[in-house]
């Protein structure tokens, strides 16, 4: 809820301290413009641009919800609107936004929901979408993720259908449309099928790790977002370990190279010609409190890189500052990770998440020092 409330600081601090005084309406726009499917490196996308006259029902709704606001005792209504003011208690403003607001879609928040959905069917490919058997004339499966997680949604739960947002002082706000809010397990299938932004809400609102369940354990990692050449160059599937220090206590771990079998069974580690694993990339498990990660995440555990020994060859992983989730409260199967990097005291975030699946108990054996020597 907090995520769409104004204004930074103390400012921000102050909105959240009043936000159970809040409001979050939207106008439901039937819209004139139509999206296109389309095949990208073998994955489809959907593409929607609003039109110009989609655009002015959205700045007609922001006007009729802000008058019907003010009129049901609002301080003000804040219309979310891009290029226009923050916030108003005049119903002149209003007027002025539906006459002469910003042209651009881009300057309005708005979701697509179920009401998008409609696709022409019929057997002609170049003018149907879907065959009369309701399959999709050139994609296999599109919709099929999207239906499993539908179909999990609790019974008696409201749908969500939100376009052209804005809010008001004086009342309860809803939840931010891209919360996950399915209680029901996330399996690791639900995970592959995320894109980006899925994967951050889960990293932006997941649980803290159960450091004692992690210590000694090894992880099958998988890359959910680097393109398809870098795969090939390098590695999709990984090893990521887990081990409590019996002399100093840290829980620290590090990578492992493994061969690219998937990640069904554990994949086997590749090895050097003295038959010892291939590692790199150590870290130490720390507590996210009081630094300050990109994009306001205020996560509970992180992986610091910088302070586990890695020698100067092994950058840019010396230089990771990942933050680590669980996927599920109170269950270690599943941990999410997002590539957060720290070059001096800059961070630098990039759009690529990894999966961690549990493999089981790390041998003795197997426990790998320092790169440095050191404890």
């Amino acid at each position: 809820m907090a995520g769409r409330l104004e204004g930074v600081g103390r400012e921000l601090a102050g909105e959240i301290d009043d936000m159970a005084h809040v409001l979050d309406w939207g106008a439901a726009v039937r819209a004139d413009a139509e999206g296109v499917v389309r095949v990208v490196r073998g994955k489809p996308h959907v593409f929607f641009s609003p039109s110009e006259h989609d655009v002015r029902r959205y700045r007609r709704g922001l006007r009729v919800m802000g008058e019907m606001m003010l009129a049901a005792g609002a301080d003000h209504v804040s219309p979310g609107v891009r290029g226009f003011l923050r916030r108003t208690s005049r119903v002149a403003d209003l007027i002025e936004l539906e006459q002469h607001g910003p042209k651009r879609a881009s300057a309005y928040t708005s979701a697509i929901t179920h009401m998008f959905g409609t696709c022409r069917m019929g057997s002609d490919p170049q003018r149907a979408v879907v065959r009369p058997d309701f399959r999709h004339h050139t994609t296999r499966g599109p919709l099929r993720g999207r239906l499993q997680r539908v179909s999990q949604q609790p019974r008696g739960e409201p749908a969500d259908p939100h376009h052209g947002r804005g809010h008001a002082r004086r009342a309860v706000r809803a939840e931010h449309p891209l919360t996950l809010r399915n209680p029901m397990t996330i399996t690791l299938d639900q995970v592959l099928s995320m894109n980006g932004r899925e994967l951050y809400d889960i990293v932006r609102r997941g649980a803290p790790l159960d450091l004692d369940a992690l210590a000694d354990t090894t992880y099958t990692g998988i890359d959910l977002s680097m393109p398809d050449l870098f795969h090939k160059l390098m590695w999709k599937s990984f090893r990521k370990t887990f081990h409590r220090d019996p002399a100093s206590g840290v829980l620290r771990g590090w990578n492992v190279k493994v061969e690219q079998t998937g990640w069904d069974t554990p994949p086997a580690p590749k090895r050097d010609r003295h038959g010892k694993a291939l590692t790199f990339g150590h870290y130490h498990v720390r507590p996210a409190a009081g630094v300050r990660f990109p994009r306001g995440w205020r996560g509970g555990h992180y992986l610091d890189y910088q302070v586990a020994g890695n020698l100067k060859q092994d950058f840019p992983a010396s230089a990771g500052f990942c933050p680590l989730v669980s996927v599920n409260p109170g269950s270690s199967e599943l941990l999410l990770g997002w590539e957060v990097f720290k070059v001096g005291p800059a961070f630098v975030p990039i759009s690529d998440f990894w999966v961690l699946k549990r493999e089981g108990a790390l041998a003795k054996g197997d426990v790998v020092a320092r790169p440095d020597g050191t404890r």
